[in-house]
């Protein structure tokens, strides 16, 4: 289909183009806010790790230093 404009005759691109077009914009936008919630649960990852203290494993436990009232139980 054709269509004047400023006198000059210009191709329109087919609904497909458009479409796709349309699906690479939104693709796009969506791989950067993936990207940002990455980066974000990354970031708070890191600062849960700085505060959270390490838990020792049940093997590192000294069961000469744990009262025997909670073994009567």
């Amino acid at each position: 289909m054709r269509n004047l404009r400023f006198g000059r005759k210009i191709s329109l691109p087919s609904t497909v183009a458009i479409k796709h077009q349309i699906r690479r914009a939104e693709y796009a936008e969506f791989r950067v806010k993936k990207a940002e919630a990455e980066a974000r649960a990354e970031a708070s990852h890191r600062q849960l790790s700085l505060v959270v203290p390490l838990v020792k494993p049940a093997t590192e436990i000294n069961l000469d230093n744990v009262s025997s009232s909670a073994f009567q139980h």
